[in-house]
């Protein structure tokens, strides 16, 4: 089966990339990239690739915690320090990517080429694995009330992999089709296993294309409503860490989610089911290997209320967003419940933002404790 679907990989590969112009998308999914938000503040041209867009993504961040029964911890931290180089060759058919990020432990996010055709695209190297929302629309350009985590606990350690993805998709957005196949290592590692990791995701919009933007101040008054769903799976591979599992464990593994969106006028809700099957360690390599079944699902729903101002006063938003999730019914896992207000100030045609959140947290996988509550002030830039 693992070698049916690679052929057919290749095969629709192959059909994607005919002549004309490009057919698909240039994201971690299906849309447009988070690169989109930076200003490019250099240019260079080459015979044989256009121009070259270099930009960065700052994000400092200052957090006090208040632990219910721990000491409070009080800090800051660089969340992200990213640099951004995008570019174009073959008259805009093809299209790369090089991201490292040099906050905390320096390592690299990105690094893909990908060639666009009449009926879709093709993508090869080190990039986002197709599986939940999130991945469709990246952490730092999605809606406030759309950030869920939940998906992260039922897919590959760290989401990404090196690997290649076939996608389409109508020019609007209204369709979404991508499927590839991986090592199954996660990022920043080239050792392929004996079986690839294998993943597809499909999703449908009404009203309009999946929203891409982090802030709502330039909403459109229509709503949009979208359907999605996926499925990965694979052996020997690595899992992201769970209870009962450790990061450096490999297991055969399967995961599905389904997931619905309904954004309009600032409100904005989201809900998923996710179920995973992990059978540890592997088959064969031990005569006490484990089933162990999980199944989780996320509610969430979020509100901005856009402010709109003028020199010398920035632009604001205010934001509000109450989620919970459950994990392993089957085995009464544990949940958790978030709750946020923040205000955000936008700065200098929105390349700089300051972020004052507000949150409690209770049954987070935390580590110290089951309740708390964290106040945030951060920055982000954009260029």
């Amino acid at each position: 089966m693992t070698s049916i679907f690679c052929t057919a990989l290749l095969v629709a590969s192959a059909a994607c990339l005919g002549s004309g112009a490009p057919g698909g998308g240039e994201v971690e999914g299906a849309g447009k990239p988070p690169v989109s938000i930076a200003h490019p503040t250099h240019e260079l041209a080459a015979p044989l690739f256009g121009p070259f867009t270099f930009g960065t993504w700052i994000q400092p961040l200052f957090e006090l915690r208040d632990w219910q029964d721990h000491e409070s911890t009080v800090g800051f931290r660089l969340r992200r320090a990213r640099l951004i180089v995008n570019g174009q060759g073959l008259d805009g058919r093809l299209r790369f990517r090089l991201m490292p990020d040099l906050a905390s432990t320096p390592q690299l996010r990105d690094a893909w080429i990908q060639l666009d055709g009449n009926a879709g695209w093709v993508r090869m190297g080190q990039q986002t694995v197709p599986f939940s929302l999130q991945r469709e629309v990246t952490m730092a350009r999605g809606h406030f009330g759309d950030r869920a985590l939940a998906g992260r606990r039922f897919e590959l350690s760290g989401g990404r992999d090196i690997g290649v993805v076939v996608g389409t998709g109508t020019s609007a957005g209204h369709l979404r089709v991508s499927a590839g196949a991986f090592n199954g290592r996660g990022p920043n590692r080239s050792d392929p296993s004996p079986f690839p990791l294998l993943a597809a995701r499909a999703g449908v919009a009404v009203g309009g294309p999946v929203p891409n933007g982090e802030t709502d101040l330039a909403r459109t008054p229509g709503t949009v409503v979208a359907l999605g769903g996926a499925l990965m799976g694979s052996r020997d591979s690595f899992l992201r860490p769970r209870p009962g599992f450790a990061a450096d464990q490999t297991a055969d593994w399967r995961s599905w989610t389904i997931d619905l969106l309904v954004r309009s006028r600032g409100l904005s809700v989201t809900g998923a089911w996710f179920a995973q099957s992990v059978t540890t360690p592997p088959p064969g390599e031990s005569p006490t290997s484990v089933e162990i079944p999980g199944e989780g699902w996320y509610v969430g729903a979020g509100w901005l209320l856009p402010i709109e101002a003028g020199v010398p006063v920035p632009d604001m938003e205010v934001v509000v967003r109450h989620s919970r999730a459950r994990w392993d019914l089957a085995r009464q896992g544990s949940g958790e419940r978030e709750s946020a207000i923040g205000l955000t100030l936008f700065h200098r045609d929105h390349a700089v933002q300051t972020r004052l959140q507000l949150t409690r947290e209770r049954g987070m996988l935390t580590g110290l404790s089951d309740r708390s509550t964290r106040l945030t002030l951060e920055h982000q830039l954009f260029m």
